[in-house]
């Protein structure tokens, strides 16, 4: 079940006026790793807004960040930071229905100074000792599969909390409105909507906080699974011992292999979409993309709504160049406009922003 269903699906059966919720998505992490290797993992906590007005009709505000890691037994934190990206719109959140992972497509030019200005979190054992005897769900990183995750099953919890400032204001304009007709949900649930709501689509808006990690792997040679959890707003208390089922934050996990063979897959914070993929102009009307990495992958095109128009025949080798002449798979030229070209290799997959012009 992918974000926007999720969220839209909390949002019919809980809220009448809008809600806010907190989606975790991991942009970088190695696949592999050396026992005692420090690794580095980058993640957002995209914060989200959905109304059924093109303006926010009251206040949505988060005042901390918490973030939980959930560990094998061996493992340790080096250090946890954030940057709250509050600059970014994300005026094409209907281009990650499908996938979510676009999110660092549309912020990574800013990467860099994302990480000239990170900030740092403080260890917070108060907030460790929440996960022990609770339930969580918790989705892969290309959002394709879930569990639940009874947490007692992880053999240490470490976390870090840190003040933060996530506001939209009443009034504020939101960042784009989706069409329900245009969302992944059933026919039932679209009228259910409308019934309620008396609407044909919602309005987001998203405030998206960077985080970046620094782990250092365990001994054994194994293959681990990494939990990681992050939640803006207060955290459950003696006077709170739950929330809202719309404001539990969200969870992820991914797979790391340890070896003593192995090396780290990626270097520190590197910006994947920018070392695997690089696209310029053609000859004529083309786009010329350029690949890079260590292995082979295979090329795509779609639209800013995440349709695939057009997908290259054969998988294409490190160091090599593509040039697209701008035409869908039946060989007719697209409409001007942003089109975004996916690059997908084993364990990877980096996209870029493409323009046409006429």
């Amino acid at each position: 079940m992918n974000i926007l269903k999720v969220i839209l699906l909390l949002y019919v059966f809980g809220l009448f006026a809008g809600c806010s919720v907190d989606r975790v998505q991991i942009i970088s992490h190695p696949a592999a790793a050396k026992p005692g290797d420090t690794i580095s993992v980058l993640f957002t906590d995209i914060f989200i807004v959905i109304t059924t007005t093109s303006t926010a009709t009251q206040s949505y505000s988060r005042d901390s960040l918490h973030i939980g890691y959930g560990l094998p037994a061996g493992w340790a934190v080096l250090s946890s930071d954030y940057y709250v990206a509050t600059g970014i719109q994300l005026g094409q959140m209907s281009s990650l229905i499908n996938d979510p992972s676009q999110i660092m497509t549309l912020m990574q030019d800013s990467l860099a100074i994302y990480m000239s200005r990170k900030l740092p979190m403080a260890k917070d054992n108060g907030w460790s000792a929440y996960f022990p005897g609770k339930t969580f769900s918790a989705h892969n990183i290309d959002n394709t599969d879930s569990l639940k995750l009874n947490a007692n099953t992880v053999a240490q919890w470490i976390a870090y909390s840190s003040r933060v400032n996530l506001s939209v204001a009443s009034g504020a304009k939101m960042d784009t409105g989706i069409a329900l007709a245009s969302l992944p949900i059933d026919s039932s649930t679209q009228a259910m909507i409308k019934s309620l709501y008396h609407t044909d689509s919602i309005w987001v808006k998203a405030i998206p906080v960077v985080c970046f990690a620094q782990l250092i792997a365990g001994q054994a040679e194994v293959t681990d699974t990494l939990y990681y959890y992050t939640k803006t707003g207060p955290v459950p208390g003696p006077s709170s011992p739950f929330l809202p089922n719309f404001d539990k934050g969200d969870m992820t996990y991914a797979a790391i292999n340890i070896n003593k063979k192995n090396a780290v897959e990626q270097p520190l914070y590197v910006n994947q979409a920018r070392s695997l993929l690089s696209v310029r102009p053609g000859p004529g009307a083309s786009t010329r993309i350029m690949i890079g990495g260590q292995t082979q992958g295979r090329l795509s095109i779609c639209d800013m709504a995440g349709k695939v128009i057009w997908r290259g025949g054969q998988a294409v080798p490190q160091n090599s160049a593509v040039v697209w002449n701008q035409t869908n798979s039946s060989g007719v030229k697209v409409n001007p406009g942003m089109y975004i070209v996916r690059l997908q290799t084993e364990g990877q997959c980096a996209s870029q922003v493409v323009k046409v012009i006429r």
